[in-house]
């Protein structure tokens, strides 16, 4: 009897146990694969896909083998059918590719992707004098930066770099930061001083929701960008229809992307840009412009009037705003205007579309605005 109670124990312990020994069956999958490749690893001289399992998922670097997808193309993203097979823990050991289910292109907003590379795993390799391959997989020409990228491999050096990758074509498009292992996180990341030039009037950023951004350039010489901060620079008191020359503490990420600022120093005495010999031009939301009235309207929940009834545009601006619950949404304007005594004069809507893909062309294809060189 004390014998079989051993073996009644025993049989009720391994039953507590359900993967002893249990074999996970390969299954078929849906996967989605992003538009680029990564390094693997630090110490990888490969690169591996970017997955995810759910199409609301975050991407991540797929550690498992991915066998037979010989026909991916940089620029595009897949959605394809694969073999999945399983470790004794259930979770996916290698993906064997199978048949391509969708493939779309990346949109141009989409495009820009920037790459962490430890080079001393060899993963940048030289092909010529202006030719540079990752991995062997994708080659690239290294454009204005041949010669920083050549002292980087040299000297081991961690690099990042910022490329376009459309349609199959991988172009370098900057050169962000290289150092040392040790000191890649406190020279390419952190906190440092810069002097801003702060244009006299703001533009719409182009994020999910309309919000204007501050436009910015780092020299009197350059064209003004698109300040991609949310909560705007700390501490610093804007009015429309002045120039700001600031100094400020800025905050980048290790990819070079910007955080965070906070004003250091303002000249006492910004330019004024106020009179119509300033006149500019700037992009705003349909959705984020108020119906007209007397002559003027709001935008932005800002403090602002715009004047759009002096050059009797106040009928057009509210038929490009108001959804008429059948066809129509509120439209993208590129407004002309200029500041005279508080307010915001609008000169001209000289494009509007309801779709941002339209809108980016229509502002293409017009002979005047050759003053904005930013987008949406």
């Amino acid at each position: 009897m004390k014998r079989l109670m051993i073996v009644l124990l025993t049989t009720l312990v391994l039953s507590g146990c359900p993967e002893l020994g249990r074999h996970w069956s390969d299954q078929t999958e849906t996967l989605y694969v992003d538009s680029y490749k990564v390094q693997c690893d630090d110490n990888a001289s490969t690169l591996c896909f970017r997955v995810r399992e759910d199409s609301s998922d975050s991407w991540e670097t797929a550690p498992q083998d991915f066998t037979g997808f010989s026909s991916f193309e940089w620029g595009y993203r897949y959605t394809v059918e694969v073999e999945t097979s399983f470790d004794n823990h259930g979770d996916p050991e290698s993906y064997d590719f199978k048949s391509v289910i969708d493939r779309d292109p990346v949109t141009s907003d989409e495009a820009s992707v920037i790459l962490t590379l430890y080079t001393d795993t060899g993963i940048l390799q030289q092909l010529s004098d202006t030719e540079w391959s990752l991995s062997g997989d994708v080659s690239f020409t290294c454009e204005t930066f041949c010669s920083d990228l050549l002292t980087a491999v040299n000297n081991s050096y961690v690099t990042q770099l910022e490329f376009n990758v459309q349609e199959n074509t991988v172009t370098l498009s900057a050169f962000i930061c290289a150092a040392a292992e040790d000191d890649f996180q406190s020279e390419c990341a952190g906190e440092s001083e810069e002097d801003w030039y702060i244009a006299h009037f703001m533009s719409e950023c182009g994020y999910s929701e309309p919000q204007l951004c501050y436009l910015y350039k780092l020299n009197e010489g350059a064209d003004y960008e698109l300040l991609p901060l949310d909560d705007g620079i700390s501490d610093f008191e804007y009015e429309w229809g002045s120039r700001y020359d600031i100094r400020v503490n800025k905050t980048q990420s290790a990819a070079g992307n910007l955080q965070a600022a906070e004003l250091i120093e303002e000249n006492t005495s910004p330019e004024s840009r106020i009179g119509s010999s300033y006149s500019f031009l700037f992009i705003v939301d349909g959705e984020a412009v108020n119906r007209s009235s007397g002559g003027s309207l709001t935008m932005y929940d800002l403090s602002e009037t715009f004047d759009c009834g002096s050059y009797s545009l106040c009928q057009d601006i509210n038929d490009y705003i108001e959804d008429n619950g059948d066809y129509h949404q509120p439209e993208y304007m590129l407004l002309r205007a200029y500041v005279d005594a508080g307010d915001v004069v609008i000169l001209d809507v000289v494009c509007h579309d309801e779709s941002r893909t339209d809108f980016r062309q229509c502002v293409t294809d017009e002979d005047e605005p050759e003053d904005i060189n930013w987008n949406i």
